[in-house]
């Protein structure tokens, strides 16, 4: 397998592909779920919860959904190369 020199182009493309579909997928999947907590909450209880709670389980989400984006980074063919993990000699 011929290992290749990453240029900026390709680093790039990466920490794009990184940031945006962690960035966008956690506060989807935040506010998706901060909606839900705080609707069923708020119906069910009358209460709501704090803004600090919100921003915590945010990180949390956030946190938890970061491994799947840099799975897609992984599993993403780019337009001239590929991400690939090999072992390392003894």
């Amino acid at each position: 397998m011929q290992e290749v020199e990453p240029g900026w182009d390709q680093v790039s493309r990466i920490a794009w592909l990184l940031l945006w579909r962690g960035a966008v997928g956690g506060f989807l999947i935040s506010f998706a779920l901060g909606f839900a907590i705080n609707l069923s909450l708020g119906m069910g209880f009358g209460i709501m919860l704090s803004t600090n709670i919100n921003m915590a389980m945010g990180v949390i989400v956030a946190l938890a959904w970061w491994p799947f984006a840099v799975r897609m980074a992984l599993k993403k063919r780019y337009a001239h190369f590929g991400i690939a993990l090999v072992p390392h000699g003894p």
